[in-house]
């Protein structure tokens, strides 16, 4: 019996030794390297707009504008600092704004890119606390467990290990996404020289009063107050989306126009691109459209806020 609680103690031991770098040091260091997950790419956003001298141009929203903007052509175009600090809607508005109210500058230009009726919030909680556990500030979620960080370290190294031995295999695909390639602007890359998925049919978006335009306004007094100007733009739609939901399209502008305090610098219909210029989803376009809206911004941007 002696021997056997010798020989528990001597393996509980070795596997505390083996657990312990495990738990408290990340495989591919503080930059997550190995991990392909687009939440993960707030670290790189981060780094970014921390140490960028305004003014900047900040672009904000879903996933549109993280796969559908050229942010050095806006750069070059308008001699400006840019950062896209889009990511995916699944992060929701609340995140978004409160993100960048804790990142603005005096003369820095917000442009906010929102996909339709996007849900408030947060749904990308855990891989936040994850993968970039500095947004909990944003979060506001305070009811974490002690152990939360250790455990999501080890998870992390888990899923780095199981990652360096697979990605280079799925890579191979032709439709494969690598969706943490970013540029140092904060655009989505890894996409832009894949095989293109089927487009889905069009989705049918169901009108209400948005709970965002709200939000976008008092957002917008806090920019203001600091000295920032904010802008609204719409998301990119292919025209079979446009023409399923033109009837909501139309009553959703005409509840911005009449209640939001933010300049809008376009409608609807100018952000409506062929189906054919899409990638994987009705919001996110492919090489050739992210060239195309990347050009009506600049356009847009140079008559309305230069």
């Amino acid at each position: 019996m002696k021997k056997f609680i010798l020989q528990l103690l001597s393996f509980t031991a070795i596997l505390i030794i083996l657990l312990f770098p495990l738990v408290f040091f990340k495989i591919g260091g503080d930059d997550l390297k190995y991990i392909d997950n687009p939440i993960a790419a707030l670290i790189n956003k981060h780094k970014r707009i921390e140490v960028l001298a305004s003014p900047r141009l900040i672009i904000m929203g879903g996933s549109n504008a993280f796969y559908g903007m050229n942010s050095a052509r806006i750069s070059d175009s308008l001699s400006m600092n840019v950062v896209n600090m889009a990511l995916f809607a699944g992060i929701g508005l609340d995140f978004m704004l409160e993100e960048l109210q804790n990142n603005i500058k005096k003369n820095d230009v917000v442009v906010l890119s929102i996909e339709y009726f996007l849900f408030p919030d947060c749904y990308a909680k855990e891989d936040i606390m994850r993968y970039y556990p500095q947004g909990k500030k944003y979060l506001k979620d305070n009811n974490r467990p002690f152990y939360e960080p250790y455990q999501n370290t080890l998870k992390v190294n888990i899923e780095s290990v199981q990652n360096f031995i697979l990605t280079p295999l799925k890579r191979g695909s032709a439709i494969y996404v690598h969706s943490r390639t970013l540029n140092v602007y904060g655009d989505a890359v890894g996409y832009l020289n894949y095989k293109k998925p089927a487009l889905p049919p069009a989705e049918k978006l169901v009108y209400r009063y948005y709970e965002g335009i709200e939000k976008m306004n008092r957002f917008a007094e806090v920019a203001k107050a600091l000295g920032a100007r904010v802008y609204f733009t719409f998301p990119p739609l292919p025209v079979s989306d446009y023409k399923t939901n033109r009837v909501v399209i139309e009553k959703y502008y005409t509840d911005l126009r009449n209640n939001l305090k933010i300049q809008m610098l376009c409608d609807p219909a100018a952000m409506v691109f062929d189906d054919n210029l899409f990638y994987d989803s009705h919001y996110h376009l492919d090489k050739d459209g992210r060239e195309i809206r990347t050009a009506r911004l600049i356009a847009m941007l140079r008559k309305r806020v230069l």
